[in-house]
């Protein structure tokens, strides 16, 4: 059976299924139970979180192209200094 409800604070219809319909007793939110439940809240019911991860988003963008810039360097600068040389050389700038 489906009922329709009219909800006072915005003035939104909203349909329910006779079993989903549940009567709330408690109002305080801070306590109610299962708020910190896994999935209890979207994203955007969480003041800052959006503006939180984009952030963290892009901080992590940016150190992985650092990373990669710094990897590319590094194997720039070993190609410098990993010369072949002969044995001759290595002993010359070893003995002087």
């Amino acid at each position: 059976m489906d009922i329709n409800l009219q909800v006072a604070e915005d003035g939104a219809a909203v349909d329910l299924d006779i079993d989903e319909a549940q009567e709330v007793i408690e109002k305080d939110h801070s306590k109610l139970e299962n708020r910190d439940a896994q999935d209890s809240h979207p994203e955007e019911a969480i003041t800052g979180l959006d503006e939180d991860l984009r952030s963290l988003r892009e901080a992590d963008k940016s150190l992985t192209e650092t990373q990669k810039s710094q990897g590319e360097a590094i194997t720039e600068l070993e190609k410098k200094i990993m010369l072949p040389m002969t044995a001759e050389e290595a002993r010359e700038i070893l003995n002087g």
